[in-house]
């Protein structure tokens, strides 16, 4: 069983985004930084083994200072391979990060592809400060599709958290368990096979940001729906055949803020 950690802090230094500490533990690595244009930094996560095993732990930490801008993918989707006992403990995958203020954080990870019979767990908990702004992207597919594997695995959770000092902003907790519900009937994924969700916070977010990304996904002909949240961001929740789509349709989303 792998025990991988990442922790990173980013701050504003001579007008751009610098990594100026990080931790690592294979598998996980991050292996390079790419600079942008606006003076922010782009961080690829890597991870050197074939996916989560049975029992494995991913940890990563992200802690983005004043001023500071980060966008976090990773180099592609996360595979997540089976149990092969019930006794065997669950894949995990925990997303820690602090947002200060006028900090700007974009977590983009690809889509999770849990294998036959897989056990996976994911949870995201996210702080900002007044005036920090913050957008992600998450992606769950049925399986491997193209291979014929469509919603065979054991369960996935996942889980999101976003709050600021005066209490919770977002909460989402969606279990899929394939053996206690048909996953592909119409009340739930249809005939679709990916299912994504979008969130996003901060002042630049215009207050009819709601419709804005209704329009995107009507656009691309996503089946979704765009919700304003009560205190302020709003949520996108889609459905689709190709996780590129739907991470085409929240990129475009994402780029109007």
């Amino acid at each position: 069983m792998a025990n991988a950690q990442i922790f990173a802090r980013l701050a504003h230094r001579n007008g751009a985004t610098r990594l100026i500490e990080h931790r690592q533990n294979a598998p996980l690595k991050i292996a390079r930084t790419f600079p942008d244009e606006t003076g922010g930094l782009e961080i690829c996560v890597m991870d050197a083994s074939p996916g989560l095993l049975a029992g494995d732990t991913y940890e990563t930490e992200w802690v983005i200072e004043a001023g500071a801008r980060a966008r976090i993918t990773n180099q592609g989707a996360t595979r997540v391979h089976p149990r092969k006992t019930v006794s065997i403990d669950s894949s995990r995958q925990m997303t820690r990060a602090r947002v200060a203020t006028d900090a700007c954080l974009t977590l983009w990870p690809s889509a999770i592809i849990p294998f036959r019979r897989a056990d996976f767990r994911s949870e995201t908990e996210v702080f900002l400060a007044k005036g920090a702004h913050f957008s992600f992207f998450e992606c769950l597919s049925a399986g491997r599709v193209a291979r014929g594997e469509k919603f065979e695995f054991d369960r996935v959770q996942i889980k999101t958290r976003v709050c600021d000092a005066r209490g919770p902003l977002f909460y989402s907790r969606n279990i899929f368990v394939p053996s206690l519900s048909i996953l592909g009937n119409p009340f739930c994924f249809g005939s679709a096979t990916q299912w994504a969700n979008y969130i996003v916070f901060g002042s630049k977010v215009s207050k009819n940001a709601a419709a804005i990304a209704q329009q995107v996904l009507d656009k691309h002909k996503i089946h979704g729906a765009a919700s304003e949240l009560s205190r302020g961001g709003i949520a996108v929740m889609m459905l689709g055949h190709r996780a590129h789509d739907l991470n085409r349709a929240a990129s475009e989303i994402d780029s109007k803020w």
